[in-house]
């Protein structure tokens, strides 16, 4: 994580550990609030991926500014390759993405990563 980043999230850039901990409670450790672009110290701030069941199913996130995503789907939950529906770049300012997927012919399992 940047020093100046923990800094303004009231963490110590000299403290490895603090970038284990979750000090909001919203399941995300420091270091993955970092890498979301995410508050650290804010429940409400948190990278999450919202499914719509119907069709299509309708997936959504709050993007943050300048990152990179990666929507991904398999048709079990434990095996399988990762499959890409779509790659998702954000400008200077966080936007609510959006993407319908229309192909689902069995169950699918989703996910959103940052590279």
């Amino acid at each position: 994580m940047l020093d100046a980043w923990e800094r303004d999230h009231g963490l110590n850039p000299n403290d490895p550990a603090d970038a284990a901990q979750d000090p909001d409670g919203d399941g995300l450790t420091n270091l993955e609030e970092f890498r979301a672009g995410t508050d650290p110290r804010d429940p409400a701030s948190v990278l999450k991926l919202a499914i719509a069941l119907g069709s299509p199913v309708t997936l959504q996130f709050l993007a943050q500014p300048n990152r990179t995503y990666v929507l991904e789907y398999r048709n079990a939950v434990d095996t399988g390759a990762w499959t890409v529906l779509q790659n998702f770049a954000t400008g200077e300012t966080a936007q609510w993405v959006q993407y319908n997927d229309a192909q689902v012919q069995s169950p699918r399992f989703y996910r959103l990563r940052l590279p």
